[in-house]
């Protein structure tokens, strides 16, 4: 049934954005969230963590919720001293060239911090006793020892805690193996110098950069987001508690019959809620543009990924989760099958299909209907 009041471009956006924002507070993300901020909390003898998980599982929910988590506790500090800053959120950015770019990165983390005159930083050296200016930079500073420079001492006087790294497994982007080592040297550098705690949250391809060498291993956390598994009977009560707090938070109904068919809602989420909010938000969004009163079945089938993308999805959390010892061979070959994409026949080319028209023997007629009857005898 439609609603005859169509609403607009902007309150459908306002709708929708007021659902995503609502937080799913389910088991998997109750226990990140305590062992996250256990860490954090802790001693700095480990000042790198890696906070991975598939994609939509709420990795960067869970960032944001332990961001307000430290605010909260540092509040009357912050109000005390207005340039203290406890903890910095930065998403990497995609290389364009396909290796990471460390003065980009500097430079968000300058901006995160607030910091002015970004364009205008130069290299100075002071005396250690008079703190006197000894010299300045020329022109051919270069602007990664530039950038660096000033997130090191910015992050030093603003006395941040801890500084988020979403997307971080873009900072893998490098040439070689050996490269790849000295990328997470120079984080743990950095962390060192600066004692601010750095949690690299990323997909399972952060792994690839887990214990490169023993030094890196003896200093690194690990927090490990898992998506919830059908066949296990604890995880289907959580992921269909989840499901009904999203179903009560829209604004629209959603239909019985898809609240009742779990193993449909895991096979098109992979058990992530990540993916099962997102579906339901696009699905909300489609349903406000075509003035209905509730989110029909049919929309919902058509918002959901596909098979092709599910299979995508399924091949990287596979290979992540047998890193870490995750699920049998069974549940992942089950899964596998499930979400099977059938390849498409071959299709044979235009030139050789041309060429199978083509074999004759030279003088011989192209096949034609001949005349019959009384048109054969000119009559």
């Amino acid at each position: 049934m439609r609603n005859p009041k169509s609403r607009s471009r902007k309150e459908i956006d306002d709708v929708v954005e007021e659902f995503r924002r609502q937080i799913v507070r389910h088991a998997r993300m109750a226990d990140a969230e305590d062992e996250l901020m256990s860490i954090l909390c802790g001693t700095p003898n480990k000042p790198i963590t890696y906070l991975v998980g598939p994609t939509g599982v709420g990795k960067t929910r869970l960032i944001r919720i332990c961001i307000a988590n430290i605010l909260k506790q540092e509040l009357a500090a912050m109000k005390a001293d207005p340039s203290y800053v406890p903890v910095v959120f930065v998403e990497l950015r995609h290389p364009e060239r396909g290796i990471f770019d460390w003065v980009l990165f500097y430079r968000d983390i300058l901006k995160a911090l607030n910091e002015p005159m970004l364009d205008k930083k130069r290299k100075v050296e002071l005396d250690p006793q008079t703190r006197f200016l000894l010299a300045n930079c020329t022109a051919k500073t270069p602007a990664l020892s530039i950038f660096r420079d000033s997130a090191d001492s910015a992050m030093t006087h603003r006395r941040l805690q801890a500084l988020f790294i979403d997307e971080a497994q873009h900072v893998l982007r490098v040439a070689s193996n050996r490269g790849l080592r000295g990328q997470l040297d120079t984080i743990k550098t950095r962390a060192s110098l600066t004692g601010v705690k750095h949690v690299l949250s990323g997909t399972y391809e952060l792994l690839d950069g887990l214990d490169l060498s023993g030094q890196l291993s003896r200093r690194r956390n690990l927090v490990h987001i898992p998506r919830y598994f059908p066949d296990l009977a604890d995880d289907r009560d959580a992921f269909a508690s989840a499901l009904d707090t999203l179903a009560a938070d829209l604004p629209l109904k959603l239909p019985a019959r898809f609240l009742q068919d779990l193993d449909l809602v895991f096979l098109k989420t992979l058990g992530c809620v990540g993916v099962l909010k997102d579906w339901l938000c696009d699905a909300l969004r489609t349903a406000l543009e075509r003035g209905d009163r509730s989110i029909g079945q049919s929309v919902l089938e058509n918002r959901a990924l596909t098979n092709r993308q599910l299979a995508m999805m399924l091949e990287e959390i596979s290979q992540g989760e047998s890193s870490l010892g995750g699920p049998s061979n069974d549940v992942l070959l089950k899964e596998m099958s499930a979400v099977k994409v059938p390849q498409p026949a071959p299709v044979e080319s235009a030139v050789k299909q041309s060429r199978r028209r083509d074999r004759r023997r030279p003088g011989t007629r192209n096949p034609v209907r001949d005349p019959v009857g009384v048109a054969a005898l000119g009559a």
